[in-house]
């Protein structure tokens, strides 16, 4: 048997996605069916669910599926929008549609005929239950005349929307399909669109998994403002989505779609109230011209001599990639001794060999590192998605913004990230934001601000969550400080009375192989990582001192604790108490000293798991393999400044 095209791969990956992703939806779905039924946020959920579950099972060629959740959609699309408890048709249909789901999804989307006119009766009951759902909404909302209902063919006036879509550059490396979107659009209406190229860079400039390409587009349809919002559901954070009802004085022109063409090609976007003139009919006299058609900006065509490209993403299981780590690290490991060699052999052409072999190893770390790297704004979409449901759930208009979308992590440390995020927004939205009648009697817009920042610094990755609340918010979370000790890094909270919180997580950017110092105190082996280490000092020359129990060293006329590693390990002193050398590293916005005796000097180190025996000792991170095939400790530097700060009284930087 032949071995399957990358484009098969492909589609059976993605189809694997759709089924995990749809399972979790489903499990969702059962979920609030056993919850609380009287919830008003009941309806809102399901929709979601069916929503989802219709777009990416249309995505993935499973009509089937894809059309009886659509029919769900439009069942629930009156109801969700009202903040009422779901009606007894609605839970029972629900609850009968939920096992053919499954049953559908278990066989990739085809059905026997006993399932077939199962998903008929079904589909049947959902057409009709409209009217009867609609009029007990009317009837439980108080004070609400009878309302009446359109008959099953009568159809509400079609409304104009024009909506101007720039996706974020990132959307396409997160996997999103942004044709699909526009594809939802059409599906929901008559829909016109022209392209704008604004944001289109030089040929030499361009990444072929970067989105440069926008659109502005009208849009006829039934549809509500709240069914177009969440086409744009998962994408609205990191990309520009504007969306405008236009108000028609007349009955709209039968050519509208021909004379809407020229109009979208204007920049700036046209004024909404001219977009609707130049739509409709006049009162009387002759039709309304168009604006002048202007000629659309025109890519030119170059003549290049390029090849057929093979696939650009190949699926790959993430536990190829962790093999392939893992090989790397191997490779570092026999380096270092082939290091040691070199050094006792003293022989050049060896030496010159062992030079090439560790830029060749280096090389290939970085790019395997690269393997399992993939950008923080893949999760911004679902941070936004939480800060809505909270807005819902608290009733408070609540905004959140996030930068750094393209910084890259390790796709485990990003999910391991996912919860401590999850809980910092929703602390602050629920502590740290005030209510809106006090917001307003302080001065601050009625709307609360929550804001992610995600920045590089060196070795390490910033991530900032921010409220511009009371800073009442200010606490620390124990889980946070547990997650942020796993992925040996560092959290700290800030209060700023009045203007709001701040919480900051530091965090190495390699979790495998990292570049690291190693030193030597009383005849044993410690692991520095080396990204946080600034300077090293000889302590004589320093002039350190002791005061009231206090080790203080005199940098350059600033005052810096240190700590001596062979009295925090309990080891025989070492060199004279006055001698040795101090290893000066930061964290956290902190800086102490480490005195050792002698540095050994820098070396790749592959991180291993803590022994057992050791596993208690917060100042070790982890374990690394020397050339000579001995056990060193990878000091956790982030847990000594912490403890330097509390038994040492670190001062912070500047200071």
């Amino acid at each position: 048997m032949s071995e399957p095209t990358a484009a098969q791969a492909l589609a059976e990956r993605m189809l694997q996605l759709f089924q995990q992703e749809a399972q979790a939806g489903l499990d969702l779905l059962a979920a609030t069916l056993d919850g609380d039924r009287s919830d008003p946020q009941a309806a809102a959920t399901l929709f979601r669910v069916f929503h989802t579950l219709r777009g990416s099972a249309a995505m993935n060629g499973l009509d089937a599926i894809a059309d009886l959740a659509g029919a769900f959609e439009s069942r629930l699309e009156p109801l969700r929008g009202a903040l009422q408890p779901l009606d007894a048709d609605s839970l029972a249909l629900a609850g009968q549609g939920l096992p053919l789901l499954r049953r559908l999804l278990a066989s990739e989307g085809l059905a026997d005929a006993g399932l077939d006119a199962a998903i008929a009766e079904l589909r049947g009951r959902l057409s009709l239950a409209a009217p009867a759902a609609l009029a007990a909404l009317a009837a439980q909302l108080p004070g609400s005349p009878e309302l009446p209902l359109p008959a099953p063919d009568e159809a509400s006036a079609p409304r104009l929307f024009h909506l101007i879509f720039e996706p974020g550059e990132s959307l396409m490396r997160r996997g999103v399909d942004v044709l699909g979107l526009l594809d939802e659009l059409d599906w929901l209406g008559e829909l016109v669109l022209r392209p704008t190229l604004d944001r289109l860079p030089a040929l030499d400039a361009m990444q072929p998994d970067s989105c440069y390409l926008g659109w502005q587009m009208l849009l006829r349809t039934e549809a509500s403002v709240e069914a177009l919002q969440d086409v744009f559901m998962f994408v609205a954070a990191d990309s520009r989505v504007e969306l405008h009802e236009l108000a028609l004085a007349g009955a709209l022109a039968p050519d509208w779609a021909e004379r809407a063409r020229p109009l979208l090609r204007h920049r700036p976007a046209l004024p909404a109230d001219q977009l609707a003139q130049q739509l409709c009919l006049p009162a009387s006299g002759p039709a309304a011209s168009p604006l002048h058609d202007e000629p659309m900006p025109v890519v030119p065509q170059l003549d290049l001599d390029l090849q057929p490209a093979s696939a650009e993403v190949v699926p790959v299981p993430l536990q190829r990639l962790n093999r392939q780590i893992d090989l790397v690290g191997e490779l570092v490991i026999a380096q270092s001794t082939l290091i040691q060699l070199a050094a006792q052999l003293q022989d050049p052409q060896l030496s010159n060999a062992v030079e090439q072999v560790m830029r060749l190893s280096t090389d290939m770390r970085d790019s395997a590192m690269q393997l399992r790297m993939v950008p923080v704004g893949s999760l911004f979409a679902e941070l936004a998605q939480a800060v809505a449901d909270c807005a819902g759930r608290l009733g408070r208009p609540l905004a959140f913004s996030a930068s750094g979308a393209d910084t890259e992590l390790d796709m485990s440390v990003l999910q391991a990230l996912r919860a401590p995020l999850l809980a910092l927004l929703h602390q602050g939205a629920e502590q740290g934001l005030e209510p809106v009648e006090q917001r307003l009697r302080l001065g601050k817009p009625a709307q609360g601000q929550l804001r992610l920042a995600v920045e590089k610094r060196g070795g390490e990755v910033l991530l900032t969550v921010s409220d511009d609340g009371s800073g009442a918010c200010a606490t620390e979370l124990e889980s946070v400080h547990a997650t942020l000790a796993t992925l040996r890094g560092s959290y700290r909270a800030l209060a700023m009375p009045g203007q709001g919180s701040q919480h900051l997580l530091r965090l190495p950017l390699a979790q495998d192989i990292i570049d690291s110092l190693l030193v030597s105190v009383c005849d044993s082996t410690f692991v520095l990582p080396l990204a946080q280490v600034e300077e090293v000092v000889n302590l004589r020359a320093a002039r350190g001192a002791d005061g009231h129990g206090q080790d203080i060293l005199n940098l350059r006329g600033q005052l810096l604790p240190f700590v001596r590693l062979s009295r925090l390990f309990e080891l025989d002193a070492g060199v004279d108490a006055q001698d040795g050398q101090v290893i000066v590293v930061s964290g956290s916005e902190r800086r102490a000293g480490l005195l050792v005796d002698r540095v050994i000097g820098r070396q790749q180190a592959v991180i291993k798991p803590v022994p057992a025996l050791c596993a208690k000792d917060a100042a070790l991170s982890g374990t690394t393999i020397l050339g000579d095939g001995s056990v060193a400790l990878i000091l956790d530097l982030a847990a000594l400044l912490r403890r330097a700060e509390t038994e040492w009284r670190v001062l912070p930087d500047g200071h």
